[in-house]
């Protein structure tokens, strides 16, 4: 008896992960969305950081080049 109930949950758990729900395109899109949304936030994040190293450069540069003329 035992044997059969697992067997038949077995079977259960097999078909139903198997079937492709019907919407898949309606949850493929939700996840493009939501992939672009975090991938558009990471590059303005990593946008700022590198223009903020930039112009921390730029001005360390500068900095030095006058002080170099004023010697």
């Amino acid at each position: 008896m035992k044997k059969i109930f697992f067997l038949l949950s077995f079977s259960w758990l097999f078909i139903s992960c198997n079937q492709a729900p019907d919407n898949i395109d309606v949850i493929q899109v939700k996840i493009d969305s939501i992939v672009n949304a975090k991938t558009e936030i990471l590059k303005a994040q990593m946008k700022a950081k590198n223009d903020s190293l930039i112009n921390n450069m730029a001005l360390q540069k500068a900095d030095s080049i006058l002080k170099s003329m004023k010697k």
